[in-house]
């Protein structure tokens, strides 16, 4: 597994923490690589993410508040290792959410 996905984003975030607080309290702050994008409200944050880095990985956080973790369904995703597409082997196996 990679341990060192959204590092880049989240040192990025941490090294202009103190700017964000100043000028950006309260808004979401979306990182991708070096790309930094700040609005205004998650669900336009998250969408505008979407459509410019599709399945991502990119940081999405609202200056300010509290870091909350992340449930292991948005970070992981299950392996189809059926037969054919949509089928699941029931195994439980888990990859990185990353392609």
């Amino acid at each position: 597994m990679n341990t060192d996905i959204l590092s880049h984003e989240v040192s990025l975030y941490e090294r202009r923490r103190r700017e964000f607080e100043e000028k950006h309290r309260g808004q979401w702050v979306v990182i991708h690589q070096d790309d930094i994008g700040v609005y205004d409200d998650f669900q336009v944050a998250a969408q505008t993410a979407v459509y410019r880095f599709g399945r991502g990985p990119y940081l999405i956080r609202q200056v300010g508040a509290p870091v909350q973790p992340l449930p292991v369904s948005i970070l992981y995703r299950v392996i189809n290792d059926g037969g054919r597409p949509g089928e699941r082997s029931g195994d439980g196996a888990f990859l990185q959410a990353q392609e």
